[in-house]
């Protein structure tokens, strides 16, 4: 699972509880707590972690940080900016990333004018986080490359079988190839897709 935006936001928030500047006292005990939840989720095997939620942890962090300036202040706007351009491309479905650099786009020409009214910041910032809280991760499709060589192979052989005991196997093989070939399909849709094709084959008969 793709970790950096977390130990990148990890960083830049003990950074900023030890420098020295005063923040409001309710912010500073939220990104504190912030940052621990980040860290548990960091420490945990990552097998027990998802591309999602280290992504909303990220964004969580992020927040929290930039509740630690006053209303008015872009510098919260220019955190959420530095987070969302350190985002890797090719960890992400082409569709989702497109919708992120639309809004990033935006969000920096709100940031550098000068003449930017807050309801114009706090507008930018919320269109950036939305568009990054709703980044997919690209799929590992592993698991249903495999269910898929098992359908293959039966459907190849299909003379071997009893032929009622395959009844929707090709629809779902076909199914499954269009998923596997989706450059903007989920994990959870992979993983669905994989399941469902592989419980087809064992009620194959010969």
């Amino acid at each position: 699972v793709y970790t950096s935006p977390l130990q990148e936001a990890i960083a830049a928030a003990e950074a900023m509880l030890v420098d020295g500047e005063e923040y409001i006292p309710a912010s500073r005990e939220n990104l504190e707590k912030v940052l621990k939840e980040a860290k548990v989720l960091l420490a945990l095997p990552e097998e027990q972690r998802t591309a999602e939620m280290i992504l909303a942890k990220t964004m969580d962090l992020v927040n929290a940080m930039s509740q630690m300036f006053e209303q008015g202040d872009k510098r919260g706007l220019g955190l959420l900016i530095t987070s969302a351009g350190r985002l890797d491309e090719t960890q992400y479905t082409p569709a989702s990333w497109s919708g992120l650099t639309e809004a990033l786009t935006a969000a920096k020409v709100v940031y550098e004018d000068a003449n930017a009214v807050q309801d114009e910041v706090t507008a930018a910032y919320s269109k950036l986080e939305a568009a990054v809280r709703q980044l997919v991760a690209k799929a590992n499709p592993s698991g249903l490359k495999t269910a898929i060589d098992v359908a293959q192979n039966i459907v190849y052989n299909a003379n071997k079988y009893v032929p009622t005991s395959l009844e929707g196997l090709k629809e779902a093989l076909e199914a499954a190839k269009l998923v596997y070939e989706n450059p903007n399909a989920g994990q959870a849709a992979v993983d669905k897709t994989a399941s469902d094709l592989l419980a087809l084959p064992m009620k194959a008969r010969k």
